[in-house]
């Protein structure tokens, strides 16, 4: 099979996938977990039902009967008539609701219809579908729904996340009060409209009462933003469910409010005020919603720009679940191609082959030439999961954008491209996902410890302690069999600052031992958390220690001081570790000679050696002349940029810590003598134990 044929096969089984079967009446094709029930004489004979409505008692009696008449006249020992049987079909219709909302949506939910006419049943497409699984899988495991989604244009991200507040106000919860929050009172007021619409047409009966009454939305309180739902002309509550609308031009509308769940819309376009942010109108309006399953907070937009509140927000939602920023919502992004109307099919089959020869054969162009971006680009969409009509689409699209950053903003393809920066990327994202492939979950994961934690006793028996909440992750222990020579490298970024947005101190192990053979360095360890900076000068000499006497690189222009400010004690740390452990990197100013009376220690990060260290490291990532281990330090490298003003860093709200650890040490590793074996080492460490904390 050649490379092409490989392409269209896996196309197909792409296209098959988008378009496999999604029936939510019969249950075909929803994402949770399912069972077949059988009822002999319902008019679904045949659903293929959540397995949590097997525990309703109602559905496991009438299980045992395999049908309504035998149910009716065996077990509840009645006469088999209309009233009774229309009894326990809505018992059945009843138990299906409370379960599939799947069902709830396509059964009780109408929406116009794009191609006009009248309004059709809400059949979730692919992106809803991936919406409410996440929304389900919360409320199935008996947590709070917390959730920011990132999304692309047109596919109803907005709609469905309300008809779903909805099922959980009419079908799950009374008293159960929500909140819409938008840019302004007309957008809520529409997304509101929704829930309006559906009311309409939605049974009466289900909510226990008469066929013939008609639900509505009613005035509730004195503010003229809340509604509670009514029948009778408004004249009577049919439920107590209210919903409040607000905006960011009126917070204090809903501010206070008694409420359970909240929908924020659009929340990257909010404009603030002299008075109001996006910060504190959400915290003020959260602030009554307790910690409790079936509350929901959600947070819903399309990205506009770097280092606002909700770029902030998406951040947090992405952190590990260990740091203390960590927001604990579940992000969730969705890319424009899973969206059907996305994609343009080819004329013929030929057409089609002939694309798939053109994509390939410039997968590695980085410049344009029929299409409006390079082969690379589109060879990028092709890798994340995009089909050849996907593409396809998306290259007549691009043709009315004037540059790549505007058609990115509109249709994403990762939550990077989402939010449109104004620098230029550094590292190529087709060489980052190359890079990507040797990534891995560490072997290890805890901290190196010693005898004490400063000066020689700091030194004294380095040892690793296990401990699943550490700070130290580790690929590949030292090496204490092999005698080998400036084997290994220890690279260390203090933290610049102590806000709780810095950077993390980061300290980057890299094993060099494949370089005699022709290899490249290899990530082997990764320490990164928060520290003082007297503290990881002595952890960053532990972990060398532990390293065979690793050969220790501390960037040193975070320890120094402004000229004209005053001397602060941490200057001396480095040289006071120093006077311990001896095999560290010494910086030389031209001219003079590489000993310590000639330079001082560590590494000085300026305008002179870090364009040289970030090139070196753009080379690196571009040959893949070092192997990653850590999909954490691609993800920094993914979000690192050229500045306008010519200057590199990370993009707002963004790190880069571990970025700067493997600029220096891929290219301090480029000047040090190639590693030796057989010979004689100055320290060779004990066989290393992983200690546990049981």
């Amino acid at each position: 099979m050649t490379k092409i044929d490989d392409i269209l096969k896996t196309n197909n089984e792409r296209l098959e996938k988008n378009k496999a079967v999604f029936d939510p009446y019969i249950g075909e094709g929803c994402p949770d977990k399912r069972d077949w029930l059988f009822i002999d004489d319902y008019f679904l004979p045949s659903q293929y039902v959540p397995v949590e409505m097997f525990d309703d008692v109602f559905i496991q009696s009438l299980i045992n009967y395999g049908s309504i008449e035998r149910f009716i006249t065996e077990f509840l020992q009645e006469n088999y008539n209309t009233t009774n049987r229309e009894i326990v079909v809505r018992h059945i219709i009843d138990a299906r609701i409370k379960h599939d909302v799947y069902y709830w949506f396509a059964s009780l939910n109408k929406i116009k219809n794009k191609y006009g006419g009248a309004n059709i049943p809400f059949v979730l497409n692919r992106p809803q579908r991936k919406l409410i699984s996440e929304y389900e899988r919360m409320r199935k495991a008996g947590v709070p729904i917390r959730l920011i989604l990132l999304k692309a244009r047109q596919w109803g991200g907005s709609t469905a996340t309300q008809l779903y507040i909805a099922w959980i106000q009419l079908v799950h919860k009374t008293g159960w009060y929500s909140s819409i929050v938008a840019q302004d009172n007309s957008t809520a007021q529409e997304i509101r409209e929704m829930y309006s619409k559906m009311l309409a047409d939605y049974p009466p009966e289900l909510l226990g009462l008469p066929p013939e009454s008609k639900l509505e939305f009613g005035s509730y309180g004195k503010s003229g933003t809340s509604s509670i739902i009514k029948y009778n002309n408004g004249t009577k509550i049919a439920r107590d469910t209210v919903v409040s609308v607000g905006s960011v031009l009126s917070p204090n509308s809903i501010r206070g409010s008694d409420i359970a769940m909240c929908h924020f819309s659009e929340v990257g376009v909010w404009k603030e005020t002299t008075e109001w942010n996006a910060s504190n109108i959400i915290t003020s309006v959260v602030g009554s919603i307790l910690d409790e399953p079936l509350t929901m907070i959600v947070l819903e937009s399309t990205a506009k720009g770097t280092g606002n509140y909700f770029h902030t927000a998406w951040l947090r939602a992405n952190k590990d679940a260990n740091d203390p920023d960590y927001s604990g919502y579940t992000p969730l992004f969705v890319a424009w191609f899973e969206i059907d109307m996305y994609s343009k099919d080819f004329d013929s089959e030929k057409e089609r082959i002939e694309f798939a020869n053109w994509l390939y054969s410039n997968r590695n162009s980085d410049k344009p030439d029929v299409a409006p971006d390079s082969g690379q680009y589109y060879w990028y969409l092709w890798t994340i999961g995009a089909t050849l009509e996907n593409i396809n689409w998306y290259i007549g699209k691009r043709r009315s954008y004037d540059d790549h950053s505007e058609m990115a903003s509109e249709y994403p393809s990762d939550p990077v491209e989402a939010f449109k920066h104004s620098g230029e990327k550094t590292f190529s994202i087709y060489k980052l996902e190359e890079l990507r492939k040797t990534c891995s979950s560490p072997e290890f994961i805890g901290d190196v410890t010693a005898d004490g934690t400063e000066g020689k006793k700091a030194l004294r028996n380095p040892r690793f302690v296990a401990d699943e909440k550490g700070n130290l992750s580790v690929w590949e222990m030292p090496d204490t069999e092999t005698s080998v020579s400036d084997r290994y490298i220890v690279i260390v970024d203090p933290q610049k600052g102590r806000s709780k947005g810095a950077d993390n101190s980061c300290i980057l192990v890299l094993d060099r031992y494949w370089l005699i053979h022709g290899g490249v360095e290899v990530v082997v360890a990764e320490w990164s958390g928060h520290i003082d900076k007297d503290l990881l000068a002595w952890k960053s000499a532990q972990i060398a220690k532990l390293y065979n006497n690793a050969y220790l690189v501390i960037e040193r222009n975070t320890y120094d001081q402004d000229k004209g400010k005053s001397m602060d004690e941490s200057e001396f740390i480095i040289d006071l570790v120093y006077e311990h452990y001896d095999n560290m990197h010494i910086h030389t100013p031209e001219g003079k000679t590489i000993d310590k009376e000639g330079g001082s220690v560590g590494f000085h990060t300026n305008r002179y050696t870090k364009p040289t260290i970030i090139n070196n490291l753009i080379m690196a990532v571009r040959e893949g002349a070092y192997i990653e281990k850590s999909s954490k330090a691609v993800d920094e490298m993914n979000t690192y940029e050229r500045k306008d003003d010519g200057n590199w860093g990370a993009m707002s709200k963004h790190k880069d810590d571990r970025v700067m650890v493997r600029a220096i040490g891929l290219h301090i590793s480029r000047k040090m003598d190639m590693p030796r074996e057989n010979r004689k080492i100055k320290y060779k460490s004990k066989t290393i134990r992983v200690i546990t904390n049981n």
